[in-house]
């Protein structure tokens, strides 16, 4: 940054605000569908994730989930986010929440691979129950908060046949 008569401004380049946006998930078209006694379905096959500095950040997963008394009825596979930092899974009022203190070196590529991973399935009850929302929001190391995105995945209690 220099001044008018073209000298060097160190307090307007020290006073400068740098602007980062914050980090983007992007989901793909598509919604993905579980049937019963199939094989558990990825949630985000096709999700992009960009951003700088998302090492350090956040990342929250949130599932509705169908459970009756005790016995969890819906499985979402998130050993993937494993690799990605310190992970902590919850549950409260009919939701399961997995949350990821991402490690200082993770990257927006990283992150991606890892949601990629996402399955979900369900059983017995749960079938009654045709459609699960998730929830995705990341948040970079300095506590930019990126769009919470959401996903449908619905649940079919047979294959349709046709004809």
């Amino acid at each position: 940054v220099t001044g008018a008569a073209g000298e060097r401004n160190k307090a307007a380049l020290l006073s400068r605000e740098f602007k980062v946006p914050p980090p983007v998930v992007t989901l793909a078209a598509g919604i993905p569908t579980f049937v019963r006694n199939g094989l558990p379905v990825q949630i985000v096959p096709g999700l992009t994730v960009s951003g700088s500095r998302v090492g350090g950040g956040t990342l929250v997963v949130v599932i509705n989930s169908v459970k009756t008394g005790n016995v969890q009825l819906d499985v979402l596979d998130d050993r993937g986010l494993n690799v990605l930092g310190t992970v902590t899974r919850s549950s409260t009022s009919g939701k399961r929440i997995t949350t990821v203190a991402l490690h200082s070196a993770t990257t927006a590529e990283e992150i991606q691979a890892a949601l990629r991973t996402l399955t979900f399935s369900t059983s017995k009850a749960g079938l009654r129950f045709t459609n699960r929302q998730v929830r995705i929001q990341l948040t970079d190391h300095a506590g930019r908060v990126g769009e919470v995105v959401l996903q449908s995945v619905y649940v079919r209690r047979a294959t349709s046949s046709l004809g």
